[in-house]
């Protein structure tokens, strides 16, 4: 067990540590490679970050604007509820006087 320990750290130890052939050339240009790189996967990942937030923006005010919809219709078709039974309760009291003044017309002329 302890020999496979060891050896999964030192093999790859052995392996990185092999010397750099072609000196400061390489490692110079490979650094203006890699600095160009990282800025571009930089810039890349901040527009799609801003577009992400952009598009997150523009759902949540649509999903607002639409619950605020709904709402108002509901509210609406409430109202409109109270209306017709305000109206009806109206309605049956009027007839209930009606009918009332009509009762009590009848029974005076007799």
């Amino acid at each position: 067990m302890k020999i496979i320990f060891s050896l999964l750290f030192l093999v790859p130890i052995v392996v990185y540590c092999q010397p750099e052939e072609g000196g400061n050339k390489d490692s110079a240009l490979n650094a203006r490679r890699t600095d160009s790189i990282v800025s571009y996967q930089a810039k890349k990942r901040d527009s799609i970050v801003i577009i992400q937030a952009q598009a997150d923006t523009d759902l949540i005010r649509q999903q607002f604007s639409n619950n605020v919809n709904t709402i108002l219709a509901i509210q609406k078709e409430n109202k409109e509820r109270q209306k017709k039974a305000a109206i009806r309760r109206i309605a049956f009291g009027a007839g209930l006087l009606i009918l009332l003044i009509v009762g009590l017309s009848r029974r005076r002329k007799k």
